[in-house]
């Protein structure tokens, strides 16, 4: 109906323009800088990923100095991902998270597309930062119980994961990797393709 009212010359213009619009707007929301005030100073917050990390909290090694001039908490970092990031500090790690992923696949292979579904939702908006997770406090409202995330599953895999984890490497690995990954693996199960490790990363 709307190509012969537009002709498919005009949709194909119409649709270039929405896509480059898209990305102009998305860009412009990488650029913005994150600014926090306090009722005592103003603290800015710089982000360590550029606009061409796909998972910018995944495998990171921020390092947190403070600048006493101007009390601004900057984040350094090579401006690259690492991949094993916690094959030092929790060897462990991935190992958990593909046996727990490809455990519970076995029984339920709805476990993928839940897992994936979920590391969007977490990503989507501010960012990869396992914040989906959080319930609700007093006065705060939670994104977990938002309306397009009412029907999200997977919770129960990440806090099983977690579990697990805690008891070989307390407090080591966070919550937004453990999302990331058992995603990637979740995917890797259902046939997709795993992270390849390509170039310095």
């Amino acid at each position: 109906m709307l190509t012969s009212i537009f002709g498919v010359g005009n949709m194909r213009k119409l649709s270039l323009l929405v896509l480059i619009l898209c990305i102009l707007i998305s860009v412009k929301n990488q650029n913005a800088e994150i600014k926090k005030s306090s009722s005592s100073s103003k603290t800015a917050v710089k982000w360590p990923y550029s606009s061409r990390d796909s998972f910018p909290s995944v495998f990171l090694s921020p390092l947190t100095s403070m600048e006493d001039d101007d009390e601004e908490v900057s984040w350094h970092s090579n401006r690259s991902l690492k991949y094993d990031f916690y094959r030092d500090s929790c060897p462990q790690a991935e190992r958990i998270i593909r046996r727990v992923v490809h455990e519970l696949y076995e029984v339920n292979s709805s476990v993928a597309p839940a897992l994936l579904r979920l590391v969007f939702h977490d990503c989507f908006i501010e960012g990869c930062d396992a914040s989906i997770l959080l319930d609700a406090a007093t006065g705060i409202d939670s994104e977990k119980d938002s309306p397009p995330n009412k029907n999200l599953k997977g919770f129960d895999i990440i806090d099983k994961i977690k579990s697990e984890i805690e008891m070989v490497c307390p407090g080591v690995v966070s919550c937004a990797d453990i999302v990331a990954l058992a995603a990637r693996d979740g995917v890797v199960q259902a046939g997709g393709p795993f992270f390849p490790r390509c170039g310095n990363v």
